[in-house]
C-alpha cells in the first residue's frame, strides 16, 4: 500500500513516550518524538531556537546567581543580578557601571536565600520578601542610583500587621505612657531578643490603644522585661497591667512574610512561620499600613480556605487574588469584577486542591494562569470553562509529561513573539512551552547547551520580549557562570543569523549615502560620513539600491578622505563603474577581517562560526582569538548546538488503514522550509545533507536562505517503526513548516 502522511504543524509539541501508541489522537499528527533546541511558533512550524549573546561573567562564579526583571515601562527595563549579598544591574543590553566598575549595592540576601525570594513591583519600587528577613524595598532613584532599605513600620504613616488580640491571663505593664518605657509581662515570659524592632499594640485594638517598639531584651530566651519606645507621637492608654495587647505578626521571633503581591492598589503579604495560612492585604494606596478595620480602604487579614495546615507559598494578582498553598489554590475576592475589594466584600474560597510548587511564581497568559504543581513536574492551567461553569486546573503537561522529569526550578514568560514559558529544569536543561489556548497550541520542546541553565528572566524590547539566562559553564576545567541573553528571533538579512550560545558578533556597518564614477583616473568613489577606514583596508559593500553591481563584493580602500574613499579591486586595479546602474540609495560598507579577538570567556572551547551568512569551519579559541580561512565582514561566534526534529512513527493512512507495527519504508520526503540553510534529513542510522547550493551560485559565497519545498530521496529500508529526522548542526537557520512522507506499507 502506498500512502502519504503530512505533518503540517507541531502545535502539540514533543509527545510523551507513554503516548506513542495513541494514533487515534489528533495531537499524534501534530507532535513529534523529539523537538530539541527548537521553538514551536503559534503558526505551527518548528524552528531552531535563537542563539544567546554573552553579556559577562557574574561577580562570583562559585556561587548560584539569579536574575530578576525590573520593568518600569517598555523602554525602561532592567535585569538585576542577585548574588551572595549583592545586586548588579543591566539595561539596554549592557551593564550599568560606576566609573570603570560594575555599579553594585549590598544586600542581606545570602546565596542560600536567593531562590526563595519573592517580588512585587509598583512603579519604581520593588518589594522583596523572605521568611527569615525583614521586608525590604528596592527603589530606582536613577539609572545608576538604586537604594535597598528595610521597610520602616515605625514611620508615622505606617502600621504593622498584628496577631489576634491576647486571650490569655498574661498581662503587660508599661512603666510610662510616652517616650522610652519598660514593658513587663506577668503570667508568662513574652519577650525575646529576636523581638527587637517589632511593634506591639498595648490596649484594646477596637478601642483606645497605643504602639510600642521593642528596643532591647536583656538576654536570649523568653523574658518578662523589654525596653521599648512609644511610637507615632502617641501615648499608651494606661500604665496599669492589662490583658489587652497584641503581638505583631512579623518579627524575628514570629518570622517574616514569605509571599508578596500587589492587587487593587493593596500590597499583600503572605505566610509567616507562626501564621503559615495567613495573608495581609494593606490599606488601599498605603502599602506600609496594615491596621485592620471595617472601612472600605482599611487593611485586612485573610485565612486560606482549608481545614488542613496548608502553608501559603505565593500570592498572584489575577482577576482576583490567587493564594497558592501546599494543598491547592484559594481565591480571595468579591466574585464580581464590578465590586471593589473591601473588608466587608472580600471572601476566600478554595478553588483547586492541587498543591503548588514553592518559590516559582505563576504566569498569566490571556485568561489563564499557569502554575507549577507541588514537586515541579506538572504545570496547571487555571481557567474558567463553559462546560463546567466553573474554574478548572487543567494539566498543561498531559501530552508531554516526560519533558519536566527532573522538576522545574525557575520560570519566565515571553509574550512576544510566540507566547512562551521558559522553564529551567533542575538538571540544567530548558523546557519551553508555546501556548495559545484559542488556537489549540500547546507545544513543549526541550533545550540544552554546553553547560547548565540556572536562572531565566524576561524584559521587553522594542519589537519583542528578550529572554535572559544565567548559565553555568566549564571553561578550562573551571566553573564559570555567565549572563547571556537570547537574540532577536527574527533576523532581517542572511548575514544577521545568530545561532550560537554564549556568542559574540563582529559587525560594524558604515552608512553609504552616494557612489559615483570618477574620471582621471576612472574609479568608484563612495560617500560615507565618519567611515573611519584607512587605505588598504578590505571592505565589503551590501544593500546598495540601484548600483547593485557592487553588492556583496570585496574591495580595497584607497584615496581615503574625510567622508569619502575610493574602491580598488582586490588585485589592486581601478574599478570602472561607468557601465554600472546609477546609485539610487542606501548601502553599507563593512571592514573585513581574518581573525576575531575578545573570546576569552570561551578559551579552549571549539566554537562555531557564521561568516557573512554561511557556515565557517569550527575553530578552537586560543588566547581569546580564532582565525578564519578567509576575510569576512560580519561574523557570529560561539558554542554550537543542534536543532533536531524527529517525527512520531509514521501512520500511512490515519483513520483508515493502520500501519503501526507493519513493515514499511519511506521512499521520498518533501520538507517545506522557510528561510533555512544547511540542514540534514534521515534516520538515526544515516543523515544526509539537504542540497541548497545550485550550479549557478558563486562557490565563494554562502547559498541564499531557502524558502520552499525540498524533495528528497529518503535513505532508509524496510522497518516496523519509521520516523523522519530533520536536523541542523551548523550555526544556521532551520525552520520546518511541514513534512510530507511518501510511505510504502507491506
Amino acid at each position: 500500500m502506498n500512502a502519504s502522511q503530512i505533518i503540517n504543524s507541531f502545535v502539540a509539541g514533543e509527545l510523551s513516550p507513554r503516548l506513542y501508541g495513541r494514533t487515534e489522537l489528533t495531537q499524534y499528527y501534530q507532535s513529534a518524538q523529539e523537538l530539541r533546541n527548537v521553538v514551536v511558533e503559534v503558526y505551527g512550524g518548528a524552528k531552531k531556537a535563537p542563539g544567546t549573546y554573552f553579556m559577562n561573567e557574574v561577580k562570583d562564579s562559585d556561587a548560584v546567581t539569579i536574575l530578576k526583571d525590573f520593568v518600569f515601562s517598555d523602554d525602561q527595563a532592567y535585569q538585576i543580578e542577585l548574588g551572595n549579598n549583592y545586586m548588579r544591574f543591566y539595561t539596554d543590553n549592557g551593564q550599568i557601571l560606576s566609573g570603570a566598575s560594575a555599579y553594585e549595592i549590598a544586600t542581606s540576601y545570602a546565596t542560600s536565600t536567593l531562590r526563595e525570594l519573592q517580588f512585587a513591583q509598583k512603579n519604581d519600587i520593588l518589594y522583596i520578601t523572605h521568611d527569615t528577613i525583614p521586608q525590604t524595598q528596592l527603589k530606582r532613584l536613577g539609572n545608576a542610583t538604586w537604594a535597598l532599605s528595610q521597610i520602616n513600620y515605625a514611620a508615622d504613616e505606617a502600621r504593622p500587621a498584628l496577631m489576634k488580640s491576647n486571650v490569655t491571663d498574661t498581662t503587660i505593664t508599661a512603666s510610662a505612657l510616652t517616650g522610652s518605657v519598660v514593658l513587663t509581662s506577668s503570667g508568662a515570659s513574652l519577650f525575646d531578643a529576636t523581638h527587637v524592632g517589632s511593634i506591639w499594640a498595648i490596649g484594646p485594638i477596637t478601642g483606645s490603644h497605643g504602639y510600642a517598639q521593642i528596643v532591647s531584651v536583656s538576654a536570649t530566651g523568653l523574658k518578662t522585661v523589654a525596653t521599648a519606645t512609644v511610637l507615632y507621637s502617641g501615648t499608651l492608654p494606661s500604665s496599669s497591667a492589662t490583658t489587652d495587647w497584641s503581638e505583631p505578626s512579623w518579627s524575628g521571633y514570629r518570622g517574616y512574610p514569605k509571599a508578596v503581591s500587589i492587587k487593587e492598589n493593596r500590597l499583600i503579604y503572605g505566610y509567616t512561620e507562626s501564621e503559615p495560612q495567613t495573608s495581609w492585604p494593606s490599606e488601599t494606596g498605603a502599602y506600609d499600613t496594615f491596621k485592620v478595620g471595617t472601612e472600605d480602604t482599611d487593611a485586612m487579614t485573610v485565612k486560606a480556605d482549608t481545614n488542613k495546615n496548608e502553608s501559603v507559598e505565593w500570592i498572584y494578582p489575577a482577576s482576583e487574588i490567587l493564594i497558592g498553598t501546599a494543598g491547592g489554590v484559594t481565591v480571595f475576592g468579591t466574585g464580581n469584577d464590578n465590586i471593589a475589594l473591601t473588608p466587608t466584600t472580600g471572601r476566600a474560597k478554595k478553588k483547586s486542591s492541587f498543591g503548588v510548587k514553592p518559590n516559582i511564581m505563576p504566569q498569566m497568559i490571556g485568561d489563564s494562569v499557569f502554575y507549577w504543581q507541588k514537586y515541579g513536574r506538572i504545570l496547571r492551567e487555571y481557567i474558567y470553562t463553559l462546560e463546567s461553569d466553573s474554574f478548572q486546573s487543567k494539566m498543561a503537561t498531559r501530552m508531554s509529561e516526560h519533558i519536566t522529569d527532573s522538576g522545574i526550578i525557575d520560570m519566565a514568560y515571553q509574550q512576544s513573539p510566540n507566547n512562551m514559558l521558559w522553564c529551567v529544569r533542575d538538571d540544567g536543561k530548558l523546557a519551553v512551552f508555546t501556548v495559545d489556548t484559542n488556537e489549540n497550541v500547546a507545544a513543549w520542546t526541550l533545550h540544552s547547551t554546553d553547560g547548565d541553565y540556572e536562572s531565566v528572566s524576561v524584559i521587553p524590547k522594542t519589537d519583542y520580549d528578550e529572554v535572559w539566562f544565567v548559565v553555568k559553564r566549564t571553561i578550562g576545567g573551571t566553573t564559570k557562570r555567565y549572563i547571556e541573553y537570547m537574540v532577536d528571533p527574527e533576523f532581517e538579512d542572511q548575514e544577521d543569523q545568530f545561532f550560537v550560545h554564549s556568542g559574540l558578533a563582529t559587525d560594524s556597518p558604515k552608512t553609504i549615502t552616494n557612489i559615483v564614477t570618477t574620471t582621471s583616473p576612472t574609479a568608484l568613489q563612495v560617500t560615507c560620513v565618519s567611515h573611519g577606514f584607512s587605505n588598504l583596508d578590505e571592505v565589503k559593500i551590501r544593500g546598495v539600491v540601484g548600483m547593485t553591481e557592487v553588492n556583496n563584493v570585496k574591495y580595497i580602500v584607497s584615496s581615503v578622505a574625510s567622508g569619502t574613499f575610493k574602491l580598488v579591486s582586490l588585485e589592486g586595479t581601478s574599478v570602472d563603474g561607468s557601465a554600472y546602474t546609477a546609485y539610487a540609495s542606501g548601502g553599507e560598507a563593512r571592514v573585513c577581517f581574518s581573525s576575531s579577538a575578545g573570546l576569552d570567556h570561551l578559551e579552549g572551547k571549539t566554537v562555531q562560526v557564521c561568516a557573512d551568512g554561511g557556515a565557517h569551519p569550527s575553530s578552537t579559541v586560543a588566547s581569546g582569538i580564532i582565525k578564519f580561512n578567509d576575510s569576512y565582514s560580519q561574523v557570529a561566534i560561539g558554542l554550537g548546538y543542534t536543532a533536531r526534529i524527529k517525527t512520531n512513527d509514521l501512520e500511512g493512512a490515519p483513520g483508515k488503514i493502520n500501519s503501526q507495527g507493519k513493515i514499511k519504508r519511506v521512499s521520498e520526503v518533501n520538507i517545506s522550509l522557510y528561510k533555512s540553510l544547511g540542514c540534514k534529513v534521515g534516520t538515526d542510522a544515516q543523515m544526509d545533507d539537504i542540497k541548497f547550493r545550485t550550479s549557478a551560485q558563486n562557490t565563494d559565497e554562502a547559498p541564499p536562505l531557502f524558502s520552499g519545498i525540498k524533495r528528497i530521496t529518503f535513505p532508509s529500508g524496510w522497518d516496523r517503526e519509521k520516523s523522519i529526522i530533520v536536523e541542523q548542526e551548523q550555526p544556521l537557520a532551520m525552520h520546518v513548516r511541514s513534512i510530507i512522507a511518501e510511505l510504502e506499507v507491506n
